[in-house]
């Protein structure tokens, strides 16, 4: 994440950064590169990557993350759009959390509750004191860990030959999985309602 504007201009918060998007059952991979503006040329949020089947390239996506993306097929050369954001973008679903009150000191939107403000309000000098303060108190509890010899155990997943896996089975009837989903993550609120059809109030 880069900040421009700081001294003159504008504020604009900018992704720039790399990552790869694997799909294993179908041997699928995508190199994907966030670009950052130029001072002189190129647009915010722009992006571009290349789809590999096993070791063979088979497309290539384009675009902005925060308008419309392509992909382009290498074989035909056809491209299409992958994601449009500005239209399909107004058809997301509603996110269907509990209030930051109800949720736990380490879940994210309670733990960066301070930078989100300090964000929206665009003041970045709070924003870099809340994001510090969290920070450092990770190091601190790493630290006292490490000095105790603990061990930390993730509460929701665990290494499977050399994976990560939800620590869940799910029954496959649709209603029975919801309820192991909602007891598995949310126990307190779960066990003390009966009505398990109704999902909480949502976030936006």
């Amino acid at each position: 994440m880069y900040a421009r504007g700081i001294l003159f201009g504008k504020m604009v918060l900018e992704l720039g950064d790399t990552c790869i998007a694997k799909n294993d059952k179908h041997g699928l991979y995508c190199d994907l590169e966030f670009k950052t503006k130029g001072f002189f040329s190129g647009v915010y949020n722009a992006l571009a990557g290349r789809v590999r089947k096993n070791s063979s390239d088979v497309g290539e996506v384009m675009g902005r993350w925060s308008h419309v993306m392509e992909i382009k097929n290498h074989k035909t050369g056809q491209r299409r759009v992958l994601f449009d954001a500005v239209k399909d973008g107004q058809n997301i679903s509603p996110k269907w959390v509990p209030s930051e009150s109800e949720q736990e000191p380490n879940e994210s939107r309670r733990l960066w509750a301070g930078l989100t403000e300090a964000i929206i309000s665009k003041d970045m000098e709070r924003a870099t004191v809340a994001k510090t303060a969290v920070e450092d108190a990770q190091r601190e509890q790493r630290r006292q860990r490490e000095d105790t010899g603990e061990v930390y155990v993730p509460r929701f997943f665990e290494k499977v030959d050399g994976r990560w896996v939800p620590k869940i089975k799910l029954p496959k009837d649709r209603q029975e999985a919801t309820l192991a989903v909602q007891e598995w993550i949310f126990p307190s609120t779960t066990s003390s309602s009966t009505n398990t059809s109704l999902p909480p109030s949502p976030i936006p």
